[in-house]
């Protein structure tokens, strides 16, 4: 799915893919690189979803173990959370 990569500051459009094992971000801008961001199940500490500039629900927020916070801009927030979800369940 379509998604942008946010950090309060800049914006990094790409795709957001998930498999069995981890979430995928490839950015457009290195889509013919193996420059991406995995996030594996295993390393997840939490899934919310977010409000950007404190108005508008359409982020989620996924924090990882090691205290790393990745803000993701979604068309449908709930739909990817509630896959997030399945996904994060059967990994445990």
């Amino acid at each position: 799915m379509d998604a942008i990569l946010w950090d309060g500051f800049k914006q990094i459009s790409g795709k957001l893919e998930i498999n069995e094992l981890e979430i995928v971000f490839r950015m457009n801008d290195f889509s013919d690189t193996s420059l991406h961001l995995a996030i594996p199940f295993a390393e997840v500490a939490g899934i919310a979803s977010c409000k950007l500039y404190g108005i508008t629900s359409d982020c989620i927020e996924i924090l990882s173990l090691g205290g790393k916070r990745n803000v993701f801009v979604v068309e449908d927030v709930e739909g990817l959370k509630n896959r997030l979800i399945k996904c994060l369940k059967r990994e445990k």
